[in-house]
C-alpha cells in the first residue's frame, strides 16, 4: 500500500495548486484556489501529491459508522489521474469505505467510466451545477429578457448621488463593517448555512491582497450599500465569489454586478457565478440572467449497484429487455431514445455487462402534508441466468435507502405483490377494469390535439388531492408520444363540465382508454368521435369493435420519516408505463 501524506491546505501551497488547476484549465467554481483556501476550514480539507496530481479531500459529512466521510476531488494536474485514482480506491478500502468524488465533470465522468468500469455509481447534482454568463451580456444587459434588470438599475440611478469604486486597501475596512451591517439587516433569517457563509467571508477578506482578489464596492450618498469579489478562474473565465447589497435598495444588486463586471473583468468571456447550492430563490435569480452554460457536474462512488449508460450499456439492456418482458425491438428502441438517460436506471454488472435492472422515473406524490418528490419504479428484471441471487432486492433495497424517496409502481402481474410486499410496498392503488360499449348517440365535441403543457394543467387541476401522483411536463410529453407511437393520440374536448382530456391506444381492433378526465358513465358518448377520428387517421386499419378503460394497480414504500403518511386508498395513479 503506498503510503499518502495528507496534510492542511495553507497560503504557502498557491502556487503549486494553481499550477496544477492551470493544467486542467477547468471551469468549475470548485477548481479555484481561492474556493479551496476558503473553504479549507470549513470542510477540513486536507492535501496531497499523488503521481504529480494534487489531491483534495474534505468532510462534508461528520462521520460514517464512526470513520470520516472523506470527499475527494478528482485528481488535478497533468500528472497520472488513473494511477492516483487506484491509490484512492485503496486508500479508502483499508480504511473500510467507499471512494467518494464530489463534484467531477462531464469529461470526468466519461474517464471513470473509461477506467473503472463497473465500478462507480455516478448521479448528477443540480446543486452544484455551475452558472456562467457571456461578460458581453452581464456587461450591457441588452434585449427584452434584460429588461427588468435594466428598469432595477434606472430605479437605482433616479437618485444621482451613486458611485462606483473597486475595492482597496483604504476602503476594505469599511467594506467589512458594511458585511457586518448586512448581517445585522437579515438577522431574522439567520440560520447556519449563513453563519458558514460569512466565517468564509471574513477570512477572505483577512487574506483579501494575499489571494490577489479584485472587489467592487457601490455608494449611495457616501455610504456602502453593495459589494462583491472574485478572481480569474482561467484565461478566459473570471469567478465572483461574493455579492452582497442590502435589499431594500431598489437595483442594487443588478447595479453592483454589471459594474464590477464592466470595470473589474475586462479581458475575459466568461463569468462564472458559482452554483445555488439548492436554494430555489437563489436559482431563480441566476436564471433570470439567462446563463450562456450550465455546468453540469456529477457525484461519483463505489458502488455494487450503478447508474446505466445509455451509450455504453444499451446493446446488453436491450438483450435483457427483449427476454425478460418479451417487447418488440421496435418498442425497445423507441423506450432507449425517448425515454432512458444516464441518470434513471440503475444496475448490477456481472462480467462487465448488466444483468439485472430497474428503472426510476421522477413522480410526485400528493399526500396531507404536501407533495412528495418520489420515483416511479419501472422494468424490473434479471436476466434468466441470473434470477434466484436477489439482485433485483438488491436494486430495490439500494434505491430505498441510498434516495430515502417514496417510491411507486405498478405490479406487471398480480404474483408480483408478493415480492414487493416484503420489500415494504403496500397496496394503495385500487385496480379498475371497464369493457365499454360506444353510446348509439355520440356527443357532440370537437377534439383538438393537446400539448404537453395543456395537458399536464387539465390533468392536475382535475385530480389533484391526496393520493393524486402528478407527472412532470416532460413525463406527459413521453406519455403522450407513447399513446402516438401505439397508433393513439392524446386530445382535448370541451363538453358543459368545462375542458376535458382523453388519450387512448390501439391493440389490433381494440381501443383502450388510458386516461380521461370524462365521468365513466360520460364514456360512451365520446368513443364514436374518437372512433370516427381513429377511422379517417388510418383508413386501412381493421375497424375498432372492442374498448376498455383500465387503472392500473398500484404499490408505495415509503421512507422512515413518512410511515406515518396516510395516502389515501383510492388516489389517482395513471399514465404509468407498460
Amino acid at each position: 500500500m503506498t503510503k499518502i501524506n495528507f496534510r492542511e491546505i495553507t497560503i504557502e501551497d498557491k502556487d503549486w495548486i494553481k499550477a496544477r488547476l492551470a493544467e486542467d484549465n477547468d471551469n468549475s467554481c470548485e477548481r479555484s484556489f481561492t474556493t479551496i483556501f476558503l473553504y479549507r476550514r470549513l470542510y477540513k480539507a486536507q492535501m496531497a501529491d499523488i503521481l504529480g496530481c494534487c489531491v483534495l479531500r474534505c468532510i462534508y459529512k461528520t462521520m460514517r459508522e464512526n470513520v470520516p466521510y472523506w470527499t475527494y476531488y478528482f485528481p488535478i494536474g497533468a500528472g497520472d489521474k488513473q494511477g492516483a485514482l487506484k491509490i484512492m480506491l485503496e486508500l479508502c478500502q483499508q480504511e473500510g469505505i467507499p471512494l467518494h468524488l464530489e463534484p467531477i465533470t462531464v469529461k470526468e465522468r466519461d474517464l471513470l467510466l473509461e477506467w473503472f468500469p463497473g465500478r462507480f455509481l455516478i448521479e448528477s447534482n443540480r446543486n452544484c451545477y455551475d452558472y456562467i454568463y457571456s461578460r458581453e451580456k452581464l456587461a450591457g444587459l441588452r434585449g427584452k429578457k434584460m429588461q427588468k434588470k435594466r428598469n432595477h438599475i434606472a430605479r437605482f440611478k433616479d437618485d444621482p448621488d451613486w458611485s462606483y469604486e473597486p475595492i482597496t486597501k483604504e476602503n476594505l475596512a469599511e467594506t467589512r463593517f458594511m458585511a457586518h451591517n448586512w448581517i445585522c439587516s437579515r438577522e431574522e433569517k439567520w440560520n447556519e448555512d449563513m453563519e458558514d457563509e460569512f466565517s468564509v467571508l471574513e477570512d477572505a477578506f483577512a487574506n483579501y491582497d494575499a489571494l490577489g482578489l479584485r472587489g467592487g464596492i457601490l455608494r449611495q450618498h457616501g455610504d456602502i450599500v453593495a459589494f462583491t469579489m472574485g478572481d480569474p478562474l482561467n484565461a478566459d473565465t473570471f469567478l465572483v465569489h461574493f455579492e452582497k447589497a442590502f435589499p431594500e435598495v431598489q437595483g442594487a444588486y443588478p447595479m453592483i454586478n454589471q459594474q464590477f463586471v464592466q470595470q473589474a473583468t475586462e479581458g475575459f468571456e466568461y463569468i462564472n457565478r458559482e452554483d445555488d447550492t439548492g436554494d430555489l430563490g437563489l436559482r431563480k435569480a441566476k436564471l433570470s440572467y439567462y446563463p450562456e452554460i450550465l455546468l453540469k457536474k456529477y457525484v461519483a462512488e463505489t458502488s455494487d449497484v450503478l447508474m446505466a449508460d445509455p451509450i455504453r450499456d444499451r446493446e446488453a439492456i436491450e438483450i435483457m429487455w427483449e427476454q425478460c418482458f418479451g417487447d418488440s425491438k421496435e418498442f425497445i428502441d423507441f423506450y432507449m431514445e425517448n425515454r432512458m438517460t444516464e441518470l434513471n436506471m440503475l444496475v448490477i454488472q456481472r462480467q462487465g455487462r448488466p444483468v439485472s435492472m430497474a428503472t426510476f422515473l421522477p413522480a410526485d406524490i400528493q399526500t396531507p402534508i404536501g407533495n412528495l418528490e418520489g420515483y416511479y419504479v419501472y422494468a424490473v428484471a434479471t436476466l434468466p441466468e441470473y434470477q434466484g441471487q436477489g439482485l433485483s432486492t438488491r436494486i430495490l433495497e439500494f434505491a430505498q435507502q441510498h434516495w430515502q424517496k417514496p417510491l411507486l409502481l405498478s405490479p406487471a402481474e398480480s404474483s408480483l405483490r408478493i415480492f414487493y410486499a416484503k420489500l415494504g410496498f403496500q397496496p394503495v392503488y385500487v385496480p379498475k377494469f371497464y369493457a365499454l360499449q360506444p353510446a348509439a348517440i355520440q356527443d357532440e365535441v370537437e377534439l383538438k390535439p393537446a400539448t404537453a403543457k395543456e395537458y399536464k394543467h387539465i390533468r392536475d387541476e382535475h385530480w389533484q388531492g391526496p393520493g393524486y401522483v402528478a407527472w412532470l411536463e416532460e413525463d406527459i410529453a413521453y406519455a403522450m408520444k407513447h399513446a402516438a407511437f401505439q397508433q393513439g393520440e392524446s386530445l382535448l374536448f370541451t363538453n358543459q363540465q368545462g375542458q376535458q382530456l382523453v388519450m387512448y391506444t390501439i391493440d389490433g381492433n381494440t381501443m383502450r382508454i388510458v386516461e380521461t378526465t370524462l365521468e365513466l358513465s360520460q364514456l360512451p358518448g365520446i368513443l364514436p368521435a374518437l372512433r370516427q377520428r381513429f377511422q379517417e387517421k388510418y383508413p386501412e386499419h381493421e375497424p375498432i369493435i372492442n374498448y376498455e378503460y383500465k387503472l392500473p394497480d398500484g404499490m408505495v414504500w415509503l421512507p422512515e420519516q413518512f410511515k406515518t403518511t396516510r395516502l389515501k386508498r383510492r388516489g389517482y395513479l395513471n399514465l404509468v408505463l407498460d
